[in-house]
């Protein structure tokens, strides 16, 4: 299988990629960058691409990813960035399902849909009335990606499949912000970044999972699974 994946110089991304080279179903890795990047130990099954802007999607690289299965968008920006966190992922949508189309590939996905899995967050707020006492637009910005995601996915269902990832507090195994987490609320949660990974690739490379958004009490149990925890 031919994946996709954006953030893979983030701390979360960097874990989604080292499980993605060593997934046996795996067989070719492009991470999009806007700066060059080459994994700590580079493998043939990894081609890196950079882009100047995620905004557009020039033609050439398009034509280089159309054979692609799924993508994980791990890209995104903590605070209210409307171009991270909405305008990149949607003009992905947008612009590789018109790949698809114009390259007479849709054949391929009749039987086997696109995977998109957008990387998004607990408190992300898809409802864009709610009141919000912090960080309400940076919330409500990718609570629009959500939705626009989830819809996109229902109008072009025949092709495309989507899951939006709630996680909560995210943290790397064996650090403090493991033991710091645990003073999460419940509904809040928290993940490893292993788990994380695992449940991404996991999707990414199966299905399995029903479509929608993905809490993080799911991507615990379901990551914990696959690592054999």
């Amino acid at each position: 299988m031919h994946i996709l994946l954006t953030g893979a110089t983030g701390h979360i991304g960097h874990a989604i990629l080292q499980t993605l080279l060593s997934h046996p179903s795996t067989t070719h890795i492009t991470t999009l960058t806007r700066r060059p990047f080459t994994p700590p130990t580079p493998t043939p099954k990894h081609t890196n691409i950079v882009l100047t802007t995620f905004s557009t999607w020039p033609e050439e690289v398009l034509s280089q990813i159309k054979d692609a299965d799924a993508m994980i968008w791990a890209m995104g920006a903590s605070n209210a960035d409307e171009a991270v966190n909405y305008e990149y992922p949607v003009a992905f949508q947008d612009s590789f399902l018109a790949a698809l189309n114009n390259n007479n590939n849709t054949s391929k996905k009749d039987n086997k849909r696109f995977r998109f899995l957008y990387l998004s967050g607990a408190l992300a707020e898809s409802a864009q009335d709610t009141s919000l006492y912090f960080l309400a637009a940076a919330r409500k910005v990718k609570g629009r990606t959500e939705t626009f995601s989830l819809e996109f996915a229902e109008r072009n269902s025949r092709f495309w499949r989507t899951w939006v990832l709630k996680p909560g507090g995210v943290y790397k195994e064996g650090s403090w912000g493991e033991y710091a987490s645990w003073g999460l609320p419940k509904k809040l949660g928290s993940v490893g970044c292993e788990e994380l990974a695992a449940f991404a690739v996991d999707v990414a490379v199966k299905g399995g999972e029903e479509e929608g958004r993905v809490l993080n009490e799911r991507i615990v149990g379901r990551g914990r699974e696959v690592l054999g925890r």
